[in-house]
Formats: C-alpha cells, structure tokens, sequence
C-alpha cells in the first residue's frame, strides 16, 4: 500500500473514532434529558460541538488529500446535500 492510501486509511480511523465519541456524547445527553440534568446536558452540547468540529477539520483534510469517499459523482452530490 502506498503511502497516500496509508494516510488516507488513517484520517478515515480517526473520523471513525471521532463519530464513536460523537455517539457516546449524544447518548450521555440523552441520559442527561431523562434525569432533567441541565448543567450535564450543557456539558455534552459543549463535547458535542468541539467534536463536530474535529470531524469537520478532519473531513476538510481528507478531502483535500483523498480521493472522493464515493464512486459516482452523483452519490457525491446527493452526500453533500443532505449533510
């Protein structure tokens, strides 16, 4: 494998990690609802945000190093339009 398909694997582990945490942040908040926890709920908004964020600087960077995530440039449009 050369070293930009490495690269590319690794950014995509990242994102993987990233959304697993995202998840983990939404069910906390969720908890958070059920208990009327406000301050915790403030709290995973704020981790909530700071992820996003991440991914999004990580799926800048893998769009500018990679090649598309999608084989056919209309699955490409239709993912970016509905995100």
């Amino acid at each position: 494998m050369n070293a930009g398909a490495t690269r590319y694997l690794d950014l995509l582990e990242q994102r993987i990690a990233l959304l697993g945490s995202l998840a983990d942040a939404l069910v906390s908040a969720g908890a958070s609802i059920s208990a009327f926890d406000i301050d915790g709920l403030e709290a995973r908004i704020i981790t909530q945000q700071q992820l996003c964020a991440e991914i999004s600087a990580l799926d800048s960077r893998i769009g500018r190093g990679a090649a598309p995530l999608c084989r056919a440039d209309s699955v490409c449009r239709a993912q970016t339009t509905s995100a």
